[in-house]
This record gives structure tokens, C-alpha cells and sequence, in this order.
């Protein structure tokens, strides 16, 4: 059988990154409850479930199964707190970005901890579903392939299924649906919206729903066509932003959709498959995290030759076009630091941090169980949505 086979130095690595990152973890927290997106950061909900993601991933969850009921409170508690923040700056919840990844991350976190029950989240989910949820993804641009769409047809998928399993919710209609109008709208390249040629927003915003459909068991769709498409946006160093330096979001949106192909077509481009596993272990920080990317700030000659390489080096015009639009915002003051709803103060581009880090351990994991015999322990979640399957 065709295999993608590591050698001996690739799995010293893939040893030295599961170590180091358990170290970035722990120096994340100090009472192993309450956790900083950075070390020595603010504490944040976000944080609390990044890491128990990172402690399942490398199986490690031992090291606090003693803390699981003080866990459980505090992810409930820390989700009605945030609603309540949330509802003051959105008029109907169902809308508001940062609250739903909450809610998700945090179903995911309490089923990691068996402790996923119908309260307290019952009816924040029913006052969600009580709007017309096709009529939100229509108007979020599903089938435009508008950015941030995916997110929200993977938030609203995961609820279906979370109020189906435990609400007693006749929710099978809604999932049926969902699955009908995703699959009435793929373009030719496998993903949504109207596109000359593939790019990297086609991939990244389209991964969410093929996490969903994968968990939904529907498989109508060419997946070498999937992996192929996304291929060609490889990088000189095996990495797929559309920027340079990678990014944790699309090395492993990437490398889970391109895993999907079958056995043939991972054998036939397993040095490309290597190329991008090996270069994730030179991004790895001495702290033991991975970042978002090295080569964005600062704004030097060095890393500005980067970019224009990689834009340069594009492989065709539409994807050109689309890193040429990174460049230009990129360069911005701006975006000096990462600004999102999970840390408020912004961090550095090449500052590790929990999200980027799980992101990154997860490509590796996925690449390295693609040998016939997986050399270490991986924990995907067993609840939809990311990290489902790794």
C-alpha cells in the first residue's frame, strides 16, 4: 500500500513539537482553569477552551481531570457573561460573530470534558433557531462565497445537530436543508461562489462547511478535484496563506481538505505534503508556540522581498491578485499587530499564541497519520466542528 513514510528525524520533531507545545500550554495558565491567549496575556474564555483543545489533541487531558467539574463552571458561567456583553453591542445574537464562536467552542470544550449536557445552553440555542436561519446564510453570502460565511454555516450546522442530540429538537429537516442548498451551490473548483480560478479565500472560508459535511457523512462531491485546486496554491516552502511565512488557519484548512483525496493522490504529492509538515516545524517558537506568521512584521527589506516573492510566484491571476490585496492591507498601520475579539489589546504577528498553536499541531498531526501506522497518540473531538476530525 502507498504510504507517506517520515523518517527518523521527522518524527524526533513531531516528539519535540508535542513537548514544547504542552510546555507553551501550561505557560498559558497558572491554576490550569483559567488561561491567556499569550504568556503572561489577559485571561480569556477563548483561551480556557483553545487549551483543552491542545491537552485533548496530544492527549494529555489526565494531566487535569481532577479540575473538570471547576471547568465546567467556569466555561458556563464565563458563556452567560459574554452573552450578556454581546447583546449590548448586536440586536439579534443569532448575527453576532464572537458570541456563536463562544458558544461553539465551548460545546466542543465541555464535550472534551463530559460534561456536555441540554442546560444551561438550552434556550440561548432555541432563540437562535427561532430565526430564519437560510434567509441569515443567504444574506451572509453561503453561496458567494462571501468571507465569514462559512463560519456561519458551521455555527448554525453544529447547533442543528447540538439541539438534535440534546434538546429532542426536530432539527433532521434543518440539517437536511443545510446539506441541499451546500451542495446545490458548489462551484467548479468544489467550494462557493462565483470564481475565475481557485484562491485562498475559496479554501479557507469553505473548509467550515466541509467540516460539517464530513461530520454529516455526505461525501457527493470530487474530493481529488478538492485537493488538486489546493495543491496549486502551495508555496515555495510548502505553506498556503496568501501571504508568506504560512498562517494557522490556512495551512490546516488546507491540509484538511486536501486529506480528504484518496491514497493515490496523497502518494503522488507526499514530498509536498512533507515539504509543508517540515517547514511547520521551523516555525515553531522558543517558547514552545507557533504564531501567526514570522514574515509580515517587521516591515524590513528582508520580509518585504518575501512578500513580493510570493506574490510574484503566484500561480495564476486570480490568487496574484488576491496576495497583492494582502500586501497592500498588510502593509497598512493597521494591521502593525493581529487585532480580533479574542485578546482586545492585539498582539504581534510572530507572537505565539494558543489559537495558532493548536492550529498548527493539528496539520502535523493530520500529515503524520497519514503513514500506515501512526507513531503517536492523536485526539480529534467528539462533537461537530473544528477539530472534529484533525
Amino acid at each position: 500500500m502507498n504510504s507517506i513514510n517520515l523518517n527518523h528525524t521527522d518524527i524526533i520533531n513531531i516528539k519535540r513539537v508535542r513537548k514544547n507545545y504542552l510546555s507553551f500550554i501550561d505557560k498559558c495558565t497558572n491554576d490550569y482553569v483559567n488561561y491567556s491567549f499569550l504568556i503572561d496575556g489577559v485571561k480569556s474564555p477563548f483561551a480556557r477552551c483553545f487549551a483543552l483543545f491542545g491537552f485533548n489533541l496530544i492527549d494529555k487531558l489526565s494531566s487535569i481531570n481532577s479540575l473538570n467539574d471547576e471547568l465546567e463552571t467556569l466555561i458556563i458561567n464565563d458563556l452567560n457573561i459574554y452573552l450578556s456583553q454581546r447583546s449590548k453591542f448586536s440586536k439579534n445574537i443569532a448575527l453576532d460573530k464572537p458570541f456563536l464562536q463562544l458558544l461553539t467552542f465551548s460545546l466542543s470544550a465541555l464535550n472534551i470534558l463530559n460534561k456536555l449536557k441540554p442546560r444551561p445552553f438550552e434556550e440561548i440555542v432555541k432563540k437562535i433557531l427561532e430565526n430564519d436561519i437560510f434567509e441569515i446564510l443567504k444574506y451572509k453570502g453561503f453561496h458567494k462565497g462571501m468571507p465569514q460565511s462559512g463560519n456561519f454555516s458551521m455555527f448554525y450546522a453544529i447547533l442543528f445537530e447540538y439541539s438534535r442530540l440534546y434538546l429532542d429538537y426536530d432539527s433532521d429537516n434543518l440539517i437536511n436543508k443545510w446539506i441541499e442548498i451546500h451542495l446545490k451551490n458548489l462551484n467548479s473548483f468544489g467550494f462557493w461562489g462565483k470564481f475565475s480560478k481557485i484562491t485562498h479565500l475559496q479554501f479557507q472560508n469553505g473548509y467550515h462547511q466541509y467540516a460539517m459535511l464530513d461530520y454529516f457523512k455526505v461525501r457527493k462531491f470530487d474530493e481529488n478535484l478538492l485537493a488538486n485546486n489546493i495543491i496549486s496554491l502551495m508555496d515555495r516552502d510548502g505553506l498556503f496563506a496568501p501571504y508568506p511565512g504560512g498562517g494557522g488557519c490556512f495551512d490546516y484548512d488546507a491540509i484538511y481538505l486536501i486529506s480528504k483525496a484518496d491514497k493515490k493522490l496523497l502518494f503522488d504529492n507526499k514530498i509536498k505534503l512533507l515539504k509543508l509538515l517540515r517547514s511547520i516545524f521551523n516555525l515553531q517558537n522558543k517558547d514552545g508556540g507557533f504564531s501567526e506568521s514570522q514574515n509580515i512584521r517587521p516591515r524590513n527589506i528582508t520580509n518585504f522581498n518575501k512578500f513580493i516573492f510570493h506574490i510574484v510566484n503566484s500561480p495564476n491571476v486570480s490568487s496574484k491578485f488576491e496576495n497583492f490585496k494582502y500586501f497592500i492591507s498588510l502593509y497598512r498601520n493597521k494591521h502593525n499587530k493581529i487585532k480580533n475579539h479574542w485578546i482586545k489589546e492585539g498582539y504581534d504577528w510572530g507572537t505565539s499564541n494558543l489559537w495558532d498553536s493548536w492550529f498548527r499541531v493539528m496539520t502535523i498531526a493530520n500529515i503524520e497519520m497519514k503513514v500506515n501506522k501512526s507513531n503517536f497518540k492523536w485526539n480529534a473531538i467528539n462533537f461537530p466542528g473544528i477539530g472534529y476530525i484533525i
